[in-house]
């Protein structure tokens, strides 16, 4: 599209005037003001055109960030879904093991914070 009336405004350029003989002429100030409304419509045309390629940009944009334009969710492949799986139990895994070493270690850990927050409050 955009091509398009860039090839349109080029054309009007090219384009020699027409005249009832066929001997060129200078143009006149007719032929000149024609070309030139030719070239401004042209141009505004182009422009709204690119700023309409612009808006459309951004709602596929808009859509893939925040709508539902899931592309990731409904495009994976069945690999990608087992590795997505062990993932999930590999942190479920680690989870479960600061939780056990919590369990373990959290009487041990709770005797060590006080006593490094009495000696923060003491430097002050």
């Amino acid at each position: 599209m955009l091509i398009q009336r860039f090839s349109d405004i080029l054309d009007v350029g090219i384009t020699p005037t027409a005249s009832d003989d066929s001997k060129p002429h200078a143009p006149t100030l007719v032929d000149t003001m024609n070309k030139k409304l030719t070239v401004d419509v042209a141009t505004t045309a182009m422009i709204r055109a690119a700023e309409e390629l612009m808006v459309l940009t951004r709602t596929m944009k808009e859509l893939w960030l925040f709508g539902d334009l899931d592309t990731l969710a409904t495009d994976q492949s069945s690999e990608e879904k087992e590795k997505r799986r062990m993932m999930q139990e590999d942190e479920s895994a680690v989870v479960a093991g600061l939780q056990e070493w919590l369990r373990k270690n959290g009487d041990k850990l709770n005797k060590a914070l006080p006593e490094q927050e009495d000696t923060t409050m003491s430097n002050d």
